[in-house]
């Protein structure tokens, strides 16, 4: 059984979740194949990366040589952003494997379909177990996923927001439907959702410009800057009144939800990868205002 990792890429600000990426799966994953286009989810020109960033930092030297990178320079639905026609646009740049990963990977292979800031942790040996385990004895469904646990702005900053998995893929499922290179949004049996195997880094970037300029590359639309900057002063999932304005999540403002606010937590075993833990020092990206816990009660009443 081999494993192939697919997963979007879009500028060098997510360099560092990249690392996290490939030393936590470098035991157990065959191959990484990053999805790169020209242009960004929302149709705007950005340029190709993943090259220049995998060549010219020392610290990839060992990954180099399972790492292949598929780019194009294709702009799909010119002048149209909304978020039908960028959830379009992220099928296709996922579906850009498909020919390499169904040429080079078998019936009994997996392909793992996700993002630069998730990450499967094979350094760890209890989660490789059982997610080896999962792949070799588990029912035999085309998709399987595995829980994951969850930081937001900075790798010890827990978001609590659940149900969020990994998705692995059998590689014979793939050749035969090809739509499962969408299989982030297609239902199957989840391992370990109380005990999660896995972990997502979301936005963790070293200023409020990066985190702002993720809003401005991924599928959804209708971010600014000031929720963003109110989002890191207290420490919570960002809301805007565009977005409420525009209907697309009606009634959904900060407060809402009881998983809208986040919180430091201490590094553990049990919580966290010790390749994330041992490099916290430099990891870390401290966005989050650190007094997150009185400006939320200052500005939500919280």
């Amino acid at each position: 059984m081999k494993i192939v990792d697919t997963f979007l890429f879009s500028e060098p600000h997510e360099k560092d979740l990249l690392l996290v990426k490939f030393n936590l799966e470098k035991d157990v994953v065959n191959e990484w194949v990053i999805l790169e286009n020209a242009y960004t989810l929302q149709g705007d020109y950005k340029g190709l990366y993943a090259k220049e960033v995998i060549e010219g930092d020392s610290r990839f030297s060992e990954f180099k040589d399972r790492i292949t990178i598929i780019s194009k320079n294709e702009l799909l639905h010119p002048n149209n952003n909304v978020e039908d026609a960028n959830f379009e646009r992220e099928k296709w740049q996922r579906g850009l494997m498909y020919d390499y990963v169904t040429s080079n990977y078998g019936e009994g292979d997996w392909v793992i379909i996700g993002d630069a800031d998730e990450s499967v942790d094979f350094s760890d040996v209890d989660r490789r177990n059982f997610v080896l385990n999962a792949l070799n004895h588990g029912p035999n469904y085309p998709i399987i996923r595995i829980g994951h646990i969850r930081y937001w702005y900075d790798f010890d900053n827990r978001c609590f927001i659940p149900n969020f998995k990994v998705h692995f893929v059998r590689a014979g499922a793939l050749k035969t439907h090809p739509e499962l290179v969408r299989a982030r949004n297609m239902q199957g049996p989840t391992f370990r959702a109380e005990n999660p195997a896995a972990f997502e880094y979301s936005y963790c970037f070293n200023s409020s410009e990066e985190v702002f300029r993720k809003k401005c590359t991924y599928a959804h639309t209708h971010f600014d800057m000031e929720s963003v900057l109110t989002g890191l002063e207290c420490n919570h999932w960002p809301r805007t009144k565009a977005r409420f304005d525009s209907g697309l999540d009606p009634g959904n403002k900060v407060g809402d939800f009881e998983y809208d606010f986040f919180e430091k937590v201490e590094l553990t075993p049990q919580n966290s990868p010790k390749y994330v833990r041992d490099n916290f020092d430099w990891l870390a990206t401290n966005v989050v205002n650190p007094d997150y816990k009185e400006n939320r009660k200052q500005k939500y009443g919280i």
